[in-house]
């Protein structure tokens, strides 16, 4: 790729970035949550709490760009008191470009403001946005009436060029680091705290190895503060299945290759990424197309289950992709997501987490944490245990 579209490609970044930060310091005024920030490896809010985030994706990649489907709709004050209810807490929000600027030079203020107003409401009902430049890999016209892709789940480069590229080391070093330090300028231009969310080729978190890596050595704008590590995950060796099931269940190789081997790598991966960055916290924003239907009323979620086990065992915080809760057709709720995505979680600690598990099936969950308390204050705030209330309809006890 040459330096010229290079330029143009960064200065396309730094305009769609700006109007959007703009759009976040304008809804933030409003919003009556505790501002986050980083401590270390972790999330905490104002009250010096270790914060736990478990999110859903809300992004239409169609016309009119804002996700109000009757499915996952984020206007909906029914559907976001059930998001809360089963705890959620984040809503990762897909503004698009084909929405903000639809045509040359041409802001879509309406488009701007319906968005804006969207943040606020999610803020009334707790939730915090993260604002998800998202776009797919293909021109519109070509696929599935999809954008084409330059943050979310970032491409290399011009790989027919410099193949290298292809190594996505490389690719992280060479362009997109370059890319994220212009961007973040930008932005520290007009929001000098909100959090930034950076992300590698979605290659790149499979191994953590010179040229196999992310390539990044180093945040955004050399910043270990307000910058956050975001990262994708998917079994791709599904991909080749238009249904992986057989007679309702996974082959026990596609157990082994996904779950026993993918998945512990690539959370192994990011932990050393984290490592070699030099600390910070990382975010899994995008995992999900794991929920494969057995027949017309179930459903099999063992690979859903393996991520989400995981992610608690490295007190990962999470975005699920698909977020489809509801039945397309009869708007009833999915009871198997529903259940399995309902769970036991420490949302706010008191303190430095040490390990917590949940089992999804006998519903146990079990937490260790050190007290971490340093003036009256802090000592005074507690630690929040989310507890879905359809999951023990007979009550629960400590023990």
């Amino acid at each position: 790729m040459g330096r010229r579209i290079i330029s143009k490609l960064q200065d396309f970044f730094l305009l769609k970035i700006l109007f959007l930060a703009l759009a976040y310091v304008t809804s933030g005024s409003q919003s009556p949550l505790s501002k986050i920030r980083i401590n270390d490896k972790w999330f905490v809010d104002e009250k010096n709490r270790v914060v736990l985030f478990h999110g859903i994706n809300a992004i239409r990649k169609e016309f009119p760009w804002i996700p109000d489907k009757k499915e996952l709709n984020m206007t909906n004050n029914t559907q976001l008191l059930n998001l809360k209810k089963w705890g959620f807490n984040t809503v990762r929000l897909g503004v698009m470009w084909s929405g903000l600027m639809p045509e040359k030079n041409l802001i879509n203020q309406a488009y701007l403001d319906q968005m804006i107003k969207i943040v606020d409401q999610l803020a009334l009902f707790d939730f915090y946005v993260i604002i998800d430049l998202h776009q797919d890999m293909m021109s519109s016209k070509l696929l599935l009436g999809h954008s084409y892709e330059l943050l979310n789940e970032p491409w290399a480069g011009n790989v027919y060029s410099n193949p290298l590229l292809l190594l996505p080391g490389i690719a992280g070093s060479k362009n997109l680091l370059k890319l994220y330090d212009r961007t973040y300028e930008t932005i520290r231009k007009y929001d000098k705290s909100t959090l930034i969310f950076y992300e590698p080729v979605t290659w790149g978190v499979l191994l953590n190895r010179n040229y196999f890596g992310t390539g990044f050595k180093r945040p955004p704008g050399y910043d270990y503060q307000t910058t956050v590590f975001s990262w994708h995950y998917y079994c791709w060796f599904l991909n080749f299945k238009e249904n992986p099931l057989i007679n309702g269940t996974y082959p026990e190789l596609d157990k082994i290759i996904c779950d026993n081997i993918q998945l512990k790598i690539s959370f192994e991966s990011v932990k050393l990424d984290m490592l070699e960055l030099g600390g910070g916290p990382s975010f899994l924003t995008e995992f999900g197309e794991c929920a494969f239907r057995k027949d017309d009323n179930e459903f099999n979620l063992d690979e859903c289950k393996a991520i989400l086990d995981q992610s608690d065992k490295n007190f990962q915080s999470w975005c699920y992709w698909d977020s489809y809760f509801y039945d397309l057709d009869s708007l009833n709720e999915i009871s198997e997501l529903v259940s399995l995505f309902s769970r036991v979680y420490p949302k706010a600690t008191n303190g430095i987490p040490i390990r917590y598990f949940f089992n999804s099936t006998s519903k146990e969950f079990s937490y260790e944490y050190r007290m971490n308390i340093t003036n009256f204050d802090q000592a005074m705030a507690p630690t929040e245990i989310h507890i879905p209330p359809e999951i023990y309809p007979n009550g629960f006890y400590f023990s």
